[in-house]
């Protein structure tokens, strides 16, 4: 999930090209009111975005009781983020732009193969 329509395309196009379905989303509100949000087996979402950051929309989630594992990515880290993501029950924080491979690693460590490959 990110604001920016271009890393959007770009990352879920990778995402896609390695055999996971996909959705994105443009804000948190989009994140919250999607109804299927659920069955989220992972969500990357930037920590800055108009309206409802990352985090916030993160806490929305834990209320909820249903978060998925989650990574933050972030053009605009700042000590304060980087302290608020370190209290939270995520995987991290990769600081943009990250290497598509990094993600890839992360993304087959946190759900194994994905199913085109199984």
């Amino acid at each position: 999930m990110d604001d920016d329509e271009a890393v959007r395309v770009a990352l879920s196009s990778f995402i896609r090209s390695s055999g996971w379905a996909v959705e994105t989303f443009d804000s948190a509100a989009a994140l919250l009111a999607f109804s299927a949000r659920h069955e989220i087996a992972l969500l990357i979402a930037d920590i800055r975005m108009p309206g409802m950051s990352g985090i916030e929309m993160f806490d929305q989630l834990v209320k909820t009781g249903k978060q998925p594992p989650t990574l933050f990515v972030s053009s605009y880290c700042t000590p304060e983020h980087q302290r608020r993501v370190g209290q939270l029950k995520v995987l991290g924080l990769m600081q943009k732009p990250f290497s598509l491979s990094t993600l890839s690693e992360l993304i087959v460590k946190t759900l194994g193969d994905p199913p085109a490959a199984a």
